[in-house]
């Protein structure tokens, strides 16, 4: 299968380099075989004597973790197919284990696989689609749903444009807009309402704009909806400060180039 970009790939592995296309690459998990012609391991682990070992720590090593908001900061530390799980907030080590299957447990600390989605202390299949179970971690699969926490079902907004959202009155209202409008404080308003989506040359909404358009993320606070680049334009393959190609081509060598086919 041509590929540019690993995200392409079921096994999030392709051999594309530069401005080259490449193919889908079969990565395996730690302790099975490789060595064949589109035979890889994940990136945390080397092919070693036709095995896949990894590079870093594994299962039931110690693993550092750090400060963060509701939940320690994984150092990463552990192998790419596993996570550093601890016991509580406070703490600043725990254990590589492996993120957990289908109807196993789960919590804050401890992970599903990718996925899976803990909903009432259980990992199931998701982050959910519309009508479908979510939890906190991960929820819905889409930006425009909104996990209720009612019935722990994936919803769409419901809010109105004009109606006020995000906290009101200093407390959360729960509903999120109808897409496609965002909750936005436009023009020097203090409290959110629901918005449509601003077009190009306009701040962007909560790093949104309208289709087809994209939030050009800048350092100085002055996001700004731009159009998506043509055919030859430079661009930016990246997760922050991306700069897209518009429908049919890739950004591949920092240049507009056609889709791998």
């Amino acid at each position: 299968m041509p590929c540019a970009f690993d995200a392409q790939c079921p096994g999030a592995r392709c051999s594309a380099s530069g401005a080259e296309c490449g193919v889908c690459l079969t990565p395996h998990e730690l302790g099975e075989a490789c060595g064949g012609p589109l035979d890889t391991c994940a990136r945390s682990a080397t092919c070693a004597n036709g095995v896949c070992v990894s590079t870093k720590k594994v299962e039931d090593q110690t693993c550092a973790l750090g400060p963060g908001g509701l939940l320690p900061v994984d150092k990463k530390e552990c192998d790419d197919e596993l996570y550093c799980e601890t016991q509580g907030v406070t703490d600043m080590s725990g254990i590589c284990r492996a993120p957990h299957g289908e109807g196993e447990a789960c919590s804050l600390f401890a992970q599903c696989r990718s996925g899976l989605s803990c909903v009432a202390d259980t990992c199931v299949p998701g982050p959910g689609k519309l009508g479908e179970p979510c939890g906190p971690y991960p929820g819905c699969a889409d930006d425009t749903l909104e996990c209720n926490s009612l019935t722990m079902t994936c919803q769409t907004g419901t809010l109105g444009l004009g109606e006020a959202c995000g906290i009101v009155d200093g407390s959360i209202i729960a509903p999120r807009c109808a897409p496609p409008s965002v909750c936005w404080n436009a023009n020097g308003m203090t409290q959110t309402t629901c918005l449509m989506p601003p077009g190009e040359g306009e701040p962007c909404a909560r790093y949104q704009c309208a289709a087809p358009f994209f939030c050009r993320m800048k350092n100085d606070n002055h996001d700004t909806c731009e159009r998506p680049r043509n055919e030859g334009e430079a661009c930016v393959q990246a997760n922050y400060g991306a700069i897209p190609c518009a429908t049919g081509l890739e950004c591949r060598g920092s240049v507009c180039r056609p889709a791998c086919r």
